[in-house]
């Protein structure tokens, strides 16, 4: 497997991560257990050079590195939210990648031109160039998107009032430009799973596979390392490629975990189903915790949910169509609070995000999920999860 991709340094604050990785070091750290020739294409900059070169040879990954004076930083909040990017302030040279099996990811420092018999491309990119734009070539050709990407590809505007329909016309544009041999379609979800076309009309759907945590950085240079090789390599059907890829993105954000284990000794997960109806955000009326609760909110309409809000000492019991509660727990708690949390939620999912958590403090909540992490937090609420 041929893999063009970024060595970016990635900082999250919640929670505390400070590591060089970059969709194509991910990617190939991700792989380098499953497949015994893995080659990264990247740029290295100057002050990381040393660090990714022992990194790549303690998990026996080949190199062609094209050495650049500054590299790239992401600077995240949270796993959801992305603070800060470093720019470079010109292209690096163009790097030029050929074989049967290829991976490429969009760059950010410069550009790869690819040549393959089957080829992944995941541009993860705003503004995504197309495919054969700088002249690469694929005999089979496989695009991972998202939504976003996907309109931008297709030169259309998403209507929100009718989204279904601008989803169709898009990838309709897609499939009519298509180039020869197989074609394949996925479009990620924000949780794992994915939508496959191998035409322009009835999509399978890939379920997100259920995770107890969910570090997001990274999670879908993962799915598509392993779709590429699954299908790209071992040849497997699109579907199982799919599947496979929704199963390893599991392995990795119940941790971060890395590289990802052989397909034999993978968990054996339940699938996630995304939940319907509406999230009910229960918090604390302080100035903090308000912000978080209406940005928390903002999120999860985002990511495809529904939301509303209540303050501390404002709300009542749930409503009708209420099928899950978030409960914020801020450092201002008390007992009576979190005993009213537990009558209002009573018989209905329930996810807290308690980051100071005392012990024992299952027994206060006992049929909650509750967790110190803002982002898995999140991702359980929104994919549900064994009460």
């Amino acid at each position: 497997m041929l893999i063009a991709g970024g060595i970016y340094a990635e900082r999250c604050r919640f929670p505390r991560w400070n590591q060089l990785y970059g969709s194509g070091l991910r990617s190939a750290v991700a792989l380098s257990s499953v497949t015994i020739n893995v080659e990264l294409h990247a740029y290295a900059a100057e002050p990381w050079h040393n660090d990714i070169v022992a990194t790549l040879d303690s998990f026996g990954i080949a190199r062609q590195l094209t050495q650049i004076e500054k590299g790239v930083t992401f600077d995240y909040l949270h796993p959801f939210e992305l603070a800060a990017c470093t720019e470079p302030t010109e292209a690096a040279q163009r790097l030029e990648v050929e074989g049967q099996s290829v991976l490429r990811f969009g760059l950010i420092e410069g550009d790869a031109r690819v040549s393959g018999n089957r080829v992944v491309y995941d541009p993860q990119s705003p503004k995504p160039a197309p495919f054969a734009a700088n002249g690469s070539e694929a005999e089979n050709l496989a695009l991972i998107l998202t939504e976003r990407e996907l309109f931008s590809l297709a030169g259309l505007q998403c209507d929100e009032d009718d989204r279904s329909s601008s989803l169709r016309e898009a990838i309709t544009e897609l499939f009519d430009t298509k180039p020869r041999g197989e074609f394949l379609l996925l479009l990620k979800d924000r949780l794992g799973g994915a939508r496959l076309y191998t035409s322009d009309d009835n999509p399978l759907r890939i379920p997100p596979v259920a995770a107890e945590s969910y570090f997001r950085i990274g999670s879908g240079d993962v799915f598509a390392a392993a779709f590429a090789h699954a299908w790209a390599e071992e040849k497997s059907s699109p579907m199982n490629a799919a599947e496979y890829a929704a199963q390893c993105v599991a392995y990795f954000v119940d941790g971060p975990r890395l590289p990802l284990p052989p397909k034999d000794r993978l968990p054996k997960a339940t699938p996630g189903m995304p939940q319907a109806g509406v999230v009910r955000l229960l918090g604390q009326g302080m100035l903090e915790f308000e912000t978080l609760l209406l940005h928390t909110a903002d999120w999860i309409v985002e990511l495809g949910g529904k939301a509303t809000v209540d303050l501390f000492g404002d709300f009542t019991g749930g409503t009708e169509d209420t099928t899950s509660f978030l409960i914020l727990v801020g450092p201002r708690w008390d007992q009576d609070m979190i005993g009213r949390y537990s009558e209002i939620t009573s018989g209905l999912p329930t996810v807290v995000y308690w980051p100071d958590a005392p012990g024992g403090v299952q027994n206060i909540l006992p049929n909650a999920h509750i967790t110190t992490d803002y982002t898995t937090a999140l991702y359980l609420t929104l994919r549900g999860f064994d009460q």
